[in-house]
């Protein structure tokens, strides 16, 4: 595989805010949203290369290619990954098929050699022992000469052939030797191998990297028009204060991009886990952020609607030892979020009657953010399995 030169991008060039202790923290993120038929489903996953979302309650699973739109927008988290050690290097995928035709040349210049080698010995054998004798020779002896004189004329011939198809291997090696060097330049690359480090503060399941370029084609129809590029590279759980390393391959730009900007989003399942790089974080006390995404609703222009959401996953340190995740999975509550955050009419579903007072005392330390309709909070109900909200 041909790895052309490391590559600067404007990536990572600012200072990024130092890591701090654990707090919560809001920062400006993206909304992931899988568009299936012409409908966007917000993305709360991606696994086993299914893109994951859930249509009418159930799980659902885009795979490959899917059409992903994405939206800058303020997100929250308690949690935080360092990330460091990027190497990012332009290749040409171009490149690595002339590479696999100039090794394909170089093999067929292999095995025409041994034929060329082989007929040459033999040429040398048969022109050692030939000759013509003398005039009265025997009949046996004339028709051998003559078969050394076949025999001499065929190998003449085979090496004939063998050395022009070993000189036409060896040019056709050297033509494409000659394109490898003219394409082997940064210009022409049309892929980035990135490869990268993750170190969170805890342990974070089912994680994907969302990757996003902003870019100009300069080759392309409106070179000054900026263009953009997605990837997601499945990761899976990631261990709290190990190093955890990625390599992947960003494909699916035009030929010779000038990149103009890279940003990087870990997430765990449908929540996106903030780094050093995540755009205008800032720490904040879990009241105020809850209060800073809450004034948020009636802050941001054109806000889509949207269904009551939790603010924060819950640590098991809160759960009773009786909520096991086996019971905690098979319980629904129902409730209604009000416009104001508030929770009301709480309902509990499928619940042992001695564990309905645990799961109360659980409902009581959650928080949730109000829905959304035309611009404005209102009040809406929501149903949710119990275990939904714990941190695993």
């Amino acid at each position: 595989m041909l790895l052309l030169s490391v590559f600067v991008f404007p990536a990572l060039s600012s200072v990024a805010e130092e890591a701090t202790a654990t707090s919560d923290s809001i920062f400006m993120g993206m909304n992931l949203f899988v568009e299936v038929d012409g409908v966007e489903y917000p993305m709360v996953g991606f696994k086993s290369g299914l893109h994951l979302y859930y249509k009418d309650g159930q799980l659902e699973g885009a795979p490959r290619p899917a059409k992903i739109n994405f939206r800058k927008s303020i997100r929250h988290s308690d949690q935080f990954a360092s990330l460091f050690d990027f190497e990012t290097r332009p290749y040409s995928t171009e490149v690595a098929r002339l590479m696999e035709r100039y090794m394909d040349a170089i093999q067929q210049q292999m095995n025409f050699t041994q034929p060329l080698e082989y007929s040459l010995q033999s040429l040398s054998n048969l022109s050692a022992g030939g000759g013509m004798g003398p005039a009265g020779m025997s009949n046996v002896d004339a028709e051998i000469q003559r078969n050394q004189q076949v025999a001499v004329s065929q190998a003449t011939a085979a090496v004939s052939t063998s050395s022009a198809s070993l000189n036409n291997m060896q040019s056709m090696a050297r033509g494409i030797e000659q394109e490898i060097g003219e394409k082997s330049h940064e210009e022409h690359f049309d892929t980035l191998l990135i490869s990268l480090k993750f170190q969170p503060e805890e342990d974070l399941e089912d994680c994907y990297l969302f990757v996003r370029a902003k870019y100009l084609d300069g080759n392309g129809a409106n070179p000054e028009e900026e263009a953009f590029n997605i990837q997601i590279a499945e990761i899976g759980n990631i261990q709290a204060g190990e190093t955890n390393p990625v390599h992947f391959a960003m494909t699916g730009f035009p030929e010779g991009p000038q990149i103009l900007e890279m940003s990087y989003h870990l997430f765990s399942g449908d929540r996106e886990v903030p780094t050093e790089y995540s755009e205008q974080r800032i720490h904040l006390s879990e009241e105020e952020a809850y209060d800073f995404l809450y004034a948020d609703l009636f802050t941001e222009l054109d806000p889509p609607d949207t269904d009551p959401s939790l603010f924060k996953l819950l640590s098991r340190e809160v759960v009773p030892a009786s909520l096991t995740t086996e019971k905690s999975r098979s319980i629904r509550v129902s409730l209604l979020v009000t416009a104001m955050g508030e929770v009301d009419q709480v309902q509990i579903l499928n619940c042992p009657d001695e564990l309905v007072s645990d799961v109360e005392r659980v409902i009581i330390e959650a928080k949730f953010l109000p829905a959304v309709e035309d611009g404005t909070p209102v009040d809406r109900q929501v149903e949710f399995v119990l275990d939904d909200i714990f941190r695993s």
